[in-house]
Parts: C-alpha cells; sequence; structure tokens
C-alpha cells in the first residue's frame, strides 16, 4: 500500500505489460477515461455524420447540451466518488427530486425567496446522504439494499407530504434572480454548465490534493491497509454518500430553476443515467479506481446517444437499448483489459 503522505493515484496501479503491446494501447488501459474520451468523440463525429442535413452539428443541439447534461453529469462525478469507495446509492434518484420538491415546496407554500429556499433544500440533500451512510456504516447492511430501501422511503415521505402534485415556483424569474445564478445564459454559455466545471474543478482538487482524497481511494482500494494507515474507513464513506447526495440535491434545484416546476414523477432514470455514466467513464464497480473526467465523458456518451438518436428520428426505447449494451459492453471490456494488465 503506499504511503499516508503519497498520493493515490486514480487509476490502476501500474503493472509490467508485454513487450507486444503497443503503446498507445498500453495508456489506454491504464487510463480508461481515455477510451471514454475517444468514444465520445467518435460518437460525435458519427451523428455529425449521420444525421440529415448534419443537424446534430448545429448551434440548438449544443444549446440542448448545456441545458440537460450538467444535471446528469454532477451526479455522475458523484456517483464515480462513491463507487471508488466500493458503495453504490440507488436512491439518489429521490434525493434529486425530493430536494427540489423542497425548493420549490418552500417558496410556493411558505412564500421563502429562492435565496433562502436554495441552502434548505441542499441542507436536506444532504441529510439524506448522511441517513443513507449512516446506515450503511453502523448496520452493516450492504449499501445496495440500504439505499434500495431509503428510495423507497424518501419517495414516500415525499408525496405524503405533497400528495403527488407538482409543485410551480411562486415568484418564477428566469432572467433575474437565483434563476439566472443557477441557469441563465453568459455569452451563449449556459450557467448550468459553468456549475458543471466549477464542481468537476473542486472534486478534482480534493480527490487529487488533500489527504481526504488519499483516504477515499485507500479506502476503496485495500480497506485493511488504509485502517492500518489510520483512515477513518467509516467516516470516509459517509462523507462519500453525503458528496453524492449534495450533488443530486444541486441537481434538482438546477432542474426546477430550468423548468420553474417540480414534478415528483420526474428523475426516474437519473440514478441509471448516474451509474451508468460512471461505470461507462472507466469507474470500476469493484472501488479503487475512478476518474472524475471519465466520469464526464461517460455523462457526456449517454445525452450525445440520446439526442443523436432523436435527430435520427428513434424513439426512447432505442436510447434505452443501447445505453444498456453500453453498460453490459464496457463494463466486460474494463474488466478484460484489468485482466490482461494483472498477468
Amino acid at each position: 500500500m503506499t504511503d499516508a503522505k503519497m498520493p493515490l493515484s486514480s487509476s490502476a496501479p501500474a503493472v509490467a505489460v508485454p513487450t507486444s503491446v503497443p503503446g498507445l494501447f498500453q495508456r489506454l488501459t491504464r487510463q480508461p477515461s481515455l477510451i471514454a474520451f475517444f468514444l465520445l468523440i467518435l460518437l460525435v463525429a458519427g451523428f455529425a455524420l449521420a444525421t440529415p442535413n448534419h443537424s446534430f452539428a448545429t448551434i440548438p443541439v449544443l444549446q440542448l447540451f448545456q441545458t440537460y447534461t450538467p444535471e446528469i453529469a454532477l451526479m455522475t462525478m458523484g456517483m464515480s466518488v462513491l463507487l471508488v469507495v466500493g458503495e453504490i446509492d440507488l436512491s439518489i434518484s429521490s434525493v434529486y427530486v425530493f430536494s427540489s420538491v423542497i425548493f420549490a415546496s418552500l417558496n410556493h407554500a411558505l412564500g421563502l425567496p429562492l435565496w433562502l429556499c436554495f441552502p434548505v433544500a441542499l441542507g436536506a440533500g444532504l441529510l439524506m446522504g448522511a441517513i443513507n451512510g449512516l446506515l450503511v456504516a453502523f448496520t452493516g447492511v450492504s449499501s445496495l439494499i440500504i439505499t434500495l430501501g431509503t428510495m423507497w422511503g424518501f419517495n414516500a415521505v415525499m408525496n405524503l407530504a405533497i400528495g403527488g402534485k407538482s409543485v410551480p415556483l411562486a415568484d418564477a424569474n428566469p432572467n433575474g434572480g437565483l434563476q439566472w445564478v443557477l441557469t441563465g445564459q453568459v455569452l451563449g454559455v449556459r450557467m448550468q454548465l459553468v456549475w458543471m466545471v466549477v464542481i468537476a474543478v473542486l472534486l478534482w482538487l480534493l480527490l487529487h490534493h488533500t489527504r481526504t482524497g488519499n483516504r477515499i481511494f485507500a479506502t476503496g482500494s485495500n480497506e485493511r491497509a488504509a485502517r492500518m494507515m489510520g483512515v477513518s474507513v467509516t467516516w470516509t464513506r459517509v462523507l462519500c454518500f453525503c458528496l453524492l447526495a449534495l450533488l443530486a440535491a444541486f441537481a434538482g434545484v438546477l432542474a426546477v430553476s430550468r423548468t420553474n416546476v417540480a414534478v415528483p414523477q420526474s428523475g426516474q432514470y437519473t440514478m441509471l443515467l448516474a451509474l451508468a455514466g460512471a461505470v461507462v467513464g472507466g469507474t470500476k464497480l469493484t472501488g479503487g479506481s475512478g476518474e472524475l473526467f471519465g466520469a464526464l465523458c461517460g455523462a457526456f456518451i449517454l445525452q450525445v446517444l440520446s439526442l443523436g438518436f432523436i435527430q435520427l428520428g428513434l424513439n426512447d426505447y432505442w436510447v434505452t437499448l443501447v445505453t444498456a449494451c453500453a453498460i453490459i459492453l464496457t463494463a466486460f471490456a474494463y474488466l478484460r483489459i484489468d485482466r490482461r494488465l494483472k498477468r
């Protein structure tokens, strides 16, 4: 195990590779995020050529990317961090929607200003993440089972509180105030894209330039060795659950700011998209390895597939089918690469 003072790499440990393996392939196998990046480039180029009148490579499509992708990308990055410590959270779709409903309800029912509703909604998301993390840490039950239960629990509490009805903002103002700060536009660039980039940089600094980041990778790589190094494995895992829930809550607030309404039935596939994006981006389900750049590429790949098929006139079922195949194939490919490197 690497000394606690040395930064831990987010990619697979360096292993001797047969000299017959080309240099480019050797680098790609050690950095799955590069595979995701090249796949993203190929998909963009392919859809740009295949769509009628090359409509995929147009400003309106770029605007759609800026509008919808950041919300999924935020959760994908959070899911990637949680997967690094060897855990998974199935409840983030409920956290995403619940936080958006709290944000809209405080404004609609109580008349609170959006600037005050915003931190309360984020705090609610953080609380739900803490509940998940503490239950996993102190019950010893698999995070898969715990978060499956909390997913239904959070969703039930939310619908009991609002009767399953949509909640509009009372003083919606997309061109000013908090809504503009969150989802406005500056020189053709959507603010949600700016927020995504800022948060990605902050997460990168956290993971690669702080002791907390070292502890996260140490926990996922070798829990026993991490404990011997003095890492609080339990609280490190709780922190990752909280981080993911906080990002899901922020994504939910972005969705309400964009649409002016919180819809309890929305977000059904957000958890699956976040998990798929993390896996496609090269994050291992077994823990210990993952890169934010790969997670971002994975989120963009899924959005490219969705918009690309729409431009080709295909329905959502094709998107779902291809996404499912992409998850299975990429997970299998990374597993084969891992086994080859360990020979």
